[in-house]
């Protein structure tokens, strides 16, 4: 996601919704949606999407909370979430560790260090 004015603008003005999220799962349904097999009762197609830093999309919530929720299952779903998030923290780690060990010296980022990395220590 690049972060433009208005992207910028709509995360200071709802700062509690996910909104990178939000656009991913939009374009997971654009994409994805159009090649649901045509049954009775309809299919849905729910798309499963959680930002960089373990936050989860509306949608992707609303369906975790359907499917794993509910009474006597909030357990579940808590250590389902948990799970997620610790993942992708891992994630996160390993790769900024990767990436600084592709550093000079000097700390400056080399042609294959990933990019976020590049962007950090240039």
């Amino acid at each position: 996601m690049v972060f433009t004015d208005k992207v910028v603008a709509d995360v200071v003005s709802r700062p509690s919704v996910a909104m990178a999220a939000v656009g991913r799962e939009a374009r997971k349904v654009r994409k994805y949606a159009p090649h649901l097999p045509v049954a009775d009762p309809p299919a849905v197609f729910n798309p499963l999407v959680w930002e960089v830093f373990g936050r989860v999309g509306p949608a992707s919530a609303n369906f975790l909370c359907t499917a794993v929720g509910g009474p006597g299952r909030s357990r579940a779903l808590a250590s389902l979430l948990t799970d997620a998030s610790a993942i992708i923290w891992r994630y996160n780690a390993r790769m900024l560790c990767e990436g600084f060990l592709r550093c000079d010296a000097r700390g400056r980022a080399t042609l294959d260090a990933p990019t976020a990395v590049a962007q950090i220590s240039g």
